[in-house]
């Protein structure tokens, strides 16, 4: 057991699976349209974080003002090595793959940040789930790539950090400052073996996915005038 635990990332064939997806949901009191339009808002992620995120540098300045597809959103950070000497500077970009009433894909196609000397950060999947009037279920998925070894050390680790980031993210951009929060579920994080499971509680009935539909020729047309009167304003 020793020897194979040692040997484990000495080569590929020796490596464990490093395709990995972190995700976290919240149930709460919004509206599908009122999350997505919260994505466009100006973001200010200044909220305390837990003791992995407080060591993890976020991003101070968000570029993000459109949600159409191909768009690409840009997030700057800036990480001290050595508390305020040895400044990196990193960018992440990322792209807007589809984007529906309730659904939104994105991939990274560039990324210099403090964490891509770790892993590889492949992209996202935000579902939205309505629970009723006013009520909705938002599960974000984080999915990216182990690139360090060993994977019985780094595989936990690098599981718990991203799955506190989405649930970070939902927080601070999804929900923001509304006090809406009913129910905290931090759902657990998986590799390609469960896969398939974690998508099959996405699917959601016939009559609901009908109704969705109908929604989605209104829903650009009422977020372009939105983002257009967002950006406006911080022009003004």
């Amino acid at each position: 057991v020793v020897l194979v635990v040692s040997l484990e990332g000495t080569t590929e064939s020796f490596s464990a699976e490093r395709i990995s997806q972190a995700q976290a949901s919240r149930i709460a009191d919004l509206t599908p349209d009122q999350v997505m339009r919260n994505l466009v808002l100006p973001i200010e992620l200044n909220k305390d974080r837990n003791w992995i995120l407080a060591i993890l540098p976020m991003p101070y300045l968000v570029e993000a003002e459109s949600l159409e597809p191909g768009d690409i959103h840009r997030m700057h950070t800036r990480y001290h090595r050595w508390f305020m000497t040895n400044t990196h500077e990193g960018e992440l970009h990322l792209e807007i793959v589809d984007v529906e009433p309730d659904r939104l894909r994105t991939r990274v196609v560039h990324d210099t940040t403090f964490f891509a000397s770790y892993l590889t950060q492949i992209g996202s999947e935000l579902s939205l789930t309505p629970m009723g009037p006013n009520r909705t279920e938002i599960r974000l998925r984080l999915n990216y790539r182990r690139d360090l070894d060993p994977a019985w050390y780094f595989h936990p680790l690098q599981q718990f950090a991203m799955r506190a980031m989405a649930a970070f993210f939902i927080d601070e951009v999804l929900i923001r400052a509304s006090g809406a929060v009913r129910n905290i579920d931090l759902t657990r994080t998986c590799g390609t073996r469960c896969k398939s499971a974690t998508d099959g509680r996405w699917i959601r009935s016939t009559a609901l996915s009908n109704a969705t539909s109908t929604r989605n020729g209104n829903f650009r047309q009422d977020l372009r005038s939105r983002q257009a009167a967002t950006a406006q304003k911080h022009r003004q």
